[in-house]
């Protein structure tokens, strides 16, 4: 899955409950950027969609990458690119499919509520980033080395399905709240998270 930002890999055990805290060795990468597409010739000289991720926050080194997107019959996309293999430090291609979901409402909302929050402080290497749309909910923060992260999906229920690291993200205050706009500011553990992106509000509510 991946919402507006940030995406989170994560390998699950099978026998693990879905609220307990995940060890950060399961976690493949988790990013969080922005996403810039154009129409570009691709190598074959055909006009095609041209996506760059630019990354603002990463469980690894910052490392934009970028590829040509190739719609399939199957309702899947086929992204072609390359970026910097952190294993070997080399830029190699790849290839990967993308599914693009469409993001529904909570039951009870009127319209499909969309946030985005973050957190900088680059002085002390702080950058975070949360996002729910819909359904779904998801955060990233990194401070220096570390990185924490959470997961909240809609089942009956917001319910947290995963967790990783010890910083507190402001997921839960947001779920199920109407009030939050635009330049608001969310405190979480003495950090505050400004409301970047807000829609979808119920404005009967306020």
């Amino acid at each position: 899955m991946v919402l507006a930002s940030p995406p989170l890999l994560t390998l699950l055990p099978a026998k693990l409950k879905l609220s307990d805290p995940l060890p950060l060795s399961r976690l493949d990468w988790a990013i969080a950027g922005t996403t810039v597409s154009t129409k570009t010739p691709d190598p074959d000289g055909n006009l095609t969609s041209h996506s760059t991720f630019y990354q603002w926050i990463s469980s690894r080194a910052l490392c934009d990458d970028s590829g040509f997107m190739y719609p399939r019959p199957d309702s899947l996309t086929l992204e072609k690119g390359s970026m910097v293999n952190p294993a070997t430090g080399i830029d190699t291609a790849y290839e990967e499919l993308w599914h693009d979901a469409t993001p529904t409402a909570v039951p009870g909302e009127s319209d499909v509520r969309a946030l985005v929050l973050q957190t900088e402080d680059d002085k002390n290497g702080v950058r975070g980033s949360v996002v729910r749309l819909g359904c779904h909910a998801q955060g990233l923060i990194r401070i220096g080395e570390e990185i924490s992260l959470e997961r909240w999906v809609w089942d009956e229920g917001w319910k947290r399905t995963i967790r990783m690291g010890n910083a507190d993200l402001p997921i839960e205050k947001l779920l199920g709240e109407e009030s939050l706009k635009e330049g608001d500011a969310v405190d979480v553990g003495g950090r505050a998270w400004k409301v970047i992106e807000a829609s979808g509000k119920d404005m009967s509510k306020l």
